[in-house]
């Protein structure tokens, strides 16, 4: 495309990386690109993602019209990916073309990732279309969350699951979506399995002691897997690792099972199928939020989980039913935060309860579902170290600080905001234009048994004592608490 005197390069706004792209790496962690799995990235640019995925010793070609225009790296895979290319298209037509192109060679699922207004300069940019041309002769299209999914929708006609802010995954495979959706939920809670395990009764301890080595690695292996899902495990959610010890074994799978159960008691198991059913629950109450697949749709595992949890889908439909009208019950919401504070967990101010991203799990499940709500709004939120929930408002703030382990005064990065009745997504960079947002009063989200909590503590009390500063919402501007600390002789603390 000629503007004015010069043609766009496209070519230019492919980057070398070092790691793989986020959503090469969202589709890696998320469980959609396994071993087993081709994968095509459509656009690949220089090529380092197909470079590490083959270095990983899974099978995938790269196919780039600059880089790598051979076209018999075109053929049909599992997982396509179609990574920031959309955004540099400056012919609508020729978009909807790419996407379309590339959603074509996928068999299980599509990933399209673009880049969302807020994440790019645009201080040497000039309009052009629907976008901007940069200084380097590049086209950018920015895109909101919104937008990009609509966009998506209207094209390929199905819908678009969120994976990340500006990355969406859309599946063919409506197992391999149940699935991902699932384990990117529980990726949120810490295994059971680290529940500390009792000691072998006398009684079966003459069991356990006949028995081989590797019998007694199988047993602990499966004792792993109980903790894990609350419930007897079937040969196929057990581990390759595992299977071929069992293969190895005299025993038989009932008999090493029925050994591993001895190995937990009652409350153990009570536990775990406790935390299993609650999460489950969630699956379901999110599940309302896209079309509700048919129990033949679900992963065997969560046919199974169904069976033993519910006793029926219609039963499992209902209590996701009832859990998702207590996440929208703001008096619940809140007395829930409310003991969540007294717990030692966040802060409560004006309405907004935030609190550290690594308390999520111990948070009651209307709180965890609020999040995980946002989360099905905007994708992966994993990278968050504070979250904000605006109890009244309906809305949820990821917040990032890079060096809260570090720092008394840790300093905001980026936010995440979503507001859930408009389904939008918003990134803001705190580091533009030399903007400084403190986050004040860490203390509030440091455990007591914390090495810097008490120092934190300490500094935290004497500034809220100091006349003038306000500390509620986000607290007193940056050059108003530098100037009172000043004038104070107040050092804040030093962590290494």
């Amino acid at each position: 495309m000629i503007v004015g005197a010069r043609e766009i390069e496209r070519h230019k706004t492919a980057i070398p990386r070092s790691a793989v792209s986020a959503p090469v790496y969202l589709l890696q962690s998320g469980g959609v690109i396994t071993d087993h799995t081709t994968v095509l990235d459509y656009g690949c640019g220089q090529g380092h993602d197909v470079e590490a995925l083959k270095n990983a010793g899974i099978s995938a070609k790269g196919w780039d019209p600059h880089f790598s225009p051979d076209p018999s790296n075109l053929e049909e895979a599992d997982v396509v990916n179609l990574g920031f290319v959309l955004n540099v298209i400056e012919d609508r037509a020729e978009r909807i073309a790419a996407l379309e192109q590339a959603f074509s060679y996928a068999r299980q699922c599509l990933s399209v990732s673009v880049m969302l207004i807020g994440k790019g300069d645009l201080s040497n940019s000039r309009p052009y279309k629907d976008g901007f041309i940069t200084s380097r002769n590049t086209f950018q299209k920015y895109y909101t969350q919104p937008e990009f999914r609509e966009f998506l929708c209207e094209v390929l006609g199905t819908e678009a699951v969120a994976a990340g802010p500006g990355i969406f995954f859309i599946f063919k495979d409506e197992v391999a979506e149940q699935r991902f959706l699932f384990r990117r939920q529980v990726g949120f809670r810490q295994p059971v399995s680290q529940t500390p395990r009792r000691t072998t009764s006398k009684k079966n301890a003459k069991k356990v002691n006949d028995t081989t080595s590797t019998d007694k690695f199988v047993v602990a292996g499966i004792a792993d897997t109980i903790r894990e899902i609350g419930r007897h495990p079937d040969e196929s959610e057990l581990s390759i690792s595992l299977k071929k010890s069992i293969s190895r074994s005299q025993r038989s799978l009932s008999f090493l099972i029925n050994l591993a159960l001895q190995e937990l008691d009652t409350d153990e198991l009570e536990r775990a199928a406790a935390a299993r059913t609650e999460e489950l629950t969630l699956f379901f109450a999110l599940n309302a939020f896209g079309k509700r697949a048919p129990y033949r749709d679900l992963p065997s595992e969560l046919q199974r989980d169904v069976r033993a949890f519910f006793g029926s889908h219609q039963r499992a439909i209902a209590e996701g039913r009832a859990l998702l009208f207590s996440i929208g019950d703001e008096e619940k919401l809140r007395k829930d935060a409310a003991d969540a504070v007294n717990s030692g967990m966040g802060r409560l101010d004006d309405g907004k309860f935030q609190f550290n991203a690594k308390d999520l799990i111990r948070l009651p499940i209307t709180l965890r579902g609020y999040v995980a709500i946002g989360e099905r709004l905007a994708g992966d939120l994993s990278d968050a170290t504070l979250f904000k929930i605006h109890l009244s408002s309906k809305k949820l703030t990821a917040l990032h600080f890079p060096d809260f382990d570090t720092s008394s005064l840790p300093r905001l990065e980026k936010r995440v905001k979503i507001e859930f009745p408009a389904f939008d997504v918003q990134l803001v960079d705190h580091t533009a234009q030399g903007q400084v947002k403190l986050l004040y009063l860490r203390s509030n989200f440091l455990p007591e048994n914390h090495p810097h909590f008490a120092a934190q503590k300490r500094f935290d009390d004497r500034v809220s004592a100091i006349d003038g500063l306000s500390f509620c919402g986000e607290g007193p501007p940056f050059k108003e608490f530098l100037t009172c600390l000043s004038k104070l002789e107040i050092t804040p603390p030093k962590f290494s």
